[in-house]
């Protein structure tokens, strides 16, 4: 919302208690966006709020560091966000059989059936995947469960996401730090998108391609964009993986020239390579 805001000439100032943004995101990826990020949005780091006064139609905020180091900011607005939170309990469900989990969240079985019989719950509201396109694929096959007696619980293959700034990402499959902590063996790619013409046009150094491959199989880990419609890019990646997990097929496919896709086969081609020196060690 900062980048929001200040894309639209407000000026606009982002208080984050790390050293980091999108922390979720692979380290390298999530780097690279801060160093782009903070070209145009005035973000402070390490800071948290320790007091809040609203005097005058303004805020007064009162500010401390990890140094213990306190300062002050005042504005005419003020977005306070720290996460996401159920509100289920706005849905008096204590007057039905329907059970939540811990959190607030709709429990459910795995055909979408929550603890009363014939009450069912897809999306947000289930505290999975809390992404809309996540809850219209539960929403299409909760409708063949229902109406077209389809018996079989839906698996996600993989479930991609973006973020929807500038610099903009998308990501699907492990972060090569989930990679490290689950052990999982793998070799890993990153270009940049000069090979790209359109990508080159832009004038931007900063967009990256970043592959996550098992060497056993070239099936794609996971993959990290990080550069104009990235989001829209990553489809392409997508359709193999959902047909037919074999980052081969990017390295060997048409790609139509200059578009921005071009971006995409350096990085396979290097994972390709990567997974054969790999087996020849």
């Amino acid at each position: 919302m900062a980048n929001f805001f200040d894309a639209l000439g407000i000026k606009t100032r982002l208080i984050v208690r790390s050293q980091k943004l999108l922390s979720s995101e692979d380290a390298e990826i999530s780097e690279l966006f801060k160093d782009e990020f903070i070209k145009n949005v005035d973000v402070v780091f390490n800071t948290t709020i320790e007091d809040i006064k609203y005097e005058n139609n303004l805020f007064d905020l009162n500010l401390i560091n990890k140094d213990k180091e306190v300062s002050s900011h005042t504005s005419e607005a003020l977005l306070y966000a720290t996460g996401r939170k159920s509100n289920t309990d706005t849905l008096n469900l204590q007057n039905t059989s329907i059970d939540v989990d811990d959190r607030g969240y709709i429990k459910r079985n795995e055909m979408f059936e929550t603890s009363a019989a014939g009450v069912y719950v897809v999306g947000d509201a289930a505290g999975e995947h809390m992404l809309q396109h996540a809850a219209a694929y539960e929403v299409n096959h909760l409708g063949r469960i229902l109406l077209e007696d389809n018996a079989t619980p839906l698996k996600f293959k993989y479930m991609p996401h973006a973020v929807f700034t500038d610099p903009e990402i998308a990501s699907v499959g492990l972060s090569e730090e989930e990679a490290k902590t689950s052990n999982v063996e793998y070799v890993v790619s990153m270009t940049n998108w000069l090979a790209s013409a359109k990508a080159m046009s832009t004038k931007l150094d900063y967009p990256r391609t970043k592959f996550l491959v098992d060497p056993k199989n070239f099936e794609i880990l996971g993959c990290h964009l990080l550069g104009p419609e990235s989001s829209t890019l990553m489809h392409q990646i997508l359709a193999v993986m959902h047909i037919d997990n074999d980052i081969r097929h990017l390295k060997e496919m048409l790609y139509i020239h200059p578009a921005l896709s071009e971006a995409i086969l350096p990085a396979a081609v290097q994972a390709v390579n990567e997974v054969n020196k790999y087996n020849t060690k």
